[in-house]
């Protein structure tokens, strides 16, 4: 036991609490460490804050979450929180070991890449949820006059596509070596009521459903519509 200067107990800190609620054999050296540093102070807490992992090691699932994709939704369904974030797949092989990812029922939710480009271009352009995004609305929105301006002159550039929200399917699916991940399930947000009831049968069936950060996301008459063939080339 840990006691502090006067010799009372000391609260167990977050490499502690991650320690006591994980199997010896899931962690890679300094994973829980590596964890601590990402997360703190709302990797393990109780009750959860807004971000933790608890919720995937007392399921025994892991979920990567696409910015834009349902997926707030998904978490605090599941998991009475944001779970990790946007951390991907890559990120939890290099804190997890091998055991335990494929001990882990792996999923997570993909969108149609454009409606999800025209889904963040609204939320941003609406102020976002931080300071971060109010500082990237002010360098590359704040003089975009539509959304067909943003895909022609700024999606294209390497400051913007770095932005979170822009960045492909791929940064989050993909492993450290390049290759797709082979995700125990890939859940569609158009099809999304029926795939989180395929999910949540095996993470936490007395989840209850409610949406969180709702953009809408598809541009009026739709995008093959409404917009010119240069943007969707």
């Amino acid at each position: 036991m840990v006691v502090n200067a006067k010799g009372h107990p000391s609260a167990p800190s977050l490499v502690e609490k991650l320690t006591a609620l994980t199997p010896r054999y899931a962690m890679k050296p300094r994973g829980r460490r590596a964890l601590a540093r990402v997360m703190a102070p709302g990797l393990i807490s109780s009750p959860p804050s807004d971000y933790s992992v608890e919720g995937f090691l007392r399921t025994g699932s892991l979920f990567v979450h696409i910015p834009k994709a349902a997926g707030n939704s998904v978490a605090y369904a599941l998991y009475g929180n944001r779970g990790a974030g946007h951390e991907t797949i890559g990120y939890f092989q290099d804190v997890f070991r091998s055991p335990a990812i494929e001990r882990f029922y792996t999923f997570t939710f993909v969108r149609n890449p454009w409606d999800r480009v025209f889904s963040a271009y609204t939320f941003l352009k609406s102020g976002g949820w931080r300071k971060g995004d109010q500082e990237f609305v002010a360098a590359f929105l704040s003089d975009c006059d539509s959304f067909e301006q943003f895909v022609l002159e700024r999606l294209p550039r390497d400051d913007v596509r770095e932005k979170i929200h822009f960045k492909p399917l791929g940064h989050f699916l993909k492993t450290g070596a390049g290759e797709w991940f082979p995700f125990d399930f890939v859940g569609r947000f158009e099809r999304f009521a029926d795939d989180f009831e395929m999910v949540k049968s095996h993470v936490n069936p007395q989840a209850v459903l409610k949406h969180r950060n709702r953009t809408d996301g598809v541009a009026p008459g739709g995008y093959r519509d409404g917009n010119t063939s240069e943007m969707i080339d």
